[in-house]
């Protein structure tokens, strides 16, 4: 198995935000759910993914719930039938709703998990952009 975690998955700016130059991973914007439970202490929420990738992701809560910044957590994301758990730390928060969060502890097999899904995802926003052309 390929153990370089930061092996590149190309996608054009205009997937992303726009940001991608101060960011060491590109991220794709997409809905998918997530489960976010705070470490130790086991408080829970759901949300919807905003966008992910390689490096973390960013959440969208279903309610305010006060996640602190620095919080250790585990996600649980369920994307396209996809179903994994990785381990995070809160990055930052915006206006209670939103988290973005960084993955750490990832392994070879976890950062292949992810990059799969990224590339499943980018080949089908693609098509939908090649379609949309025709």
């Amino acid at each position: 198995m390929n153990s370089d975690r930061n092996q590149s998955v190309r996608v054009p700016a205009s997937v992303g935000y726009g940001e991608e130059s101060r960011r060491a991973h590109p991220r794709l914007k997409f809905n998918g759910k997530a489960e976010i439970r705070v470490l130790p202490d086991g408080l829970k929420a759901l949300g919807t993914i905003v966008d992910l990738s390689l490096g973390g992701c960013c959440v969208e809560l279903g309610g305010p719930i006060r996640f602190e910044a620095y919080s250790h957590v585990e996600i649980r994301l369920c994307v396209e039938g996809t179903n994994f758990q990785v381990a995070g730390i809160v990055r930052h928060r915006q206006d209670g709703f939103k988290i973005g969060v960084e993955f750490t502890d990832v392994s070879d097999r976890k950062a292949a998990q992810i990059r799969e899904l990224m590339v499943f995802l980018f080949e089908r926003v693609s098509k939908t952009h090649r379609a949309g052309r025709l």
